[in-house]
């Protein structure tokens, strides 16, 4: 069944652009986002500075560089993984 696949690709970020430490948890695209997946994330990144994002959430639009944020779909799975 398409509609139960997940379709995540993952995509790493030049290690330039990577200010918040993003391409070590990029192996978690495509995984639903849980208090314990969300706490390997935050240990995972420097600063521990985590911004999980749902569909139809407003967020600032500022850019914090040391920002991991964390993109989810309407099921709480994670789409996107980026730096901001």
């Amino acid at each position: 069944m398409a509609g139960c696949s997940s379709t995540a690709e993952q995509k790493s970020i030049s290690a330039a652009e990577d200010t918040c430490g993003a391409n070590k948890v990029m192996d978690r695209i495509g995984e639903k986002l849980d208090v314990d997946l969300f706490r390997e994330i935050e240990m995972a990144v420097p600063h521990h500075h985590v911004r999980v994002i749902k569909p139809d959430t407003p967020v600032t639009m500022d850019y914090v560089p040391d920002r991991t944020n964390v993109k989810l779909d309407k099921q709480d799975v994670i789409t996107e993984i980026s730096c901001g």
